[in-house]
């Protein structure tokens, strides 16, 4: 219990980024209700702090999609979350 309250903030961006490289559009969010968020709409309403956050998990999900992980790779980079603390 001890490592999952140390990491859990981590876990779940982790998993935001694995929706989104299994979502596929470039342009919008897939949120865990299953709505579609535009980004546009996000860069209108949110601050500064937020729009960096978002490009650099943007970032991240190409990067995810460039090298082709799959699910199996997600789970084992989950684990290396989970027990690097």
């Amino acid at each position: 219990m001890k490592l999952l309250q140390n990491c859990w903030s981590e876990l779940l961006v982790f998993d935001h980024i694995f929706r989104q490289v299994h979502y596929g559009k470039e342009h919008s969010f897939l949120l865990v209700t299953g709505q579609e968020v535009d980004m546009s709409t996000v860069a209108m309403q949110a601050g500064s702090i937020l729009n960096n956050l978002v490009l650099r998990a943007q970032e991240l999900v190409l990067h995810f999609h460039s090298l082709q992980v799959d699910r199996q790779e997600f789970v084992c980079l989950k684990f290396l979350i989970l027990f690097s603390l």
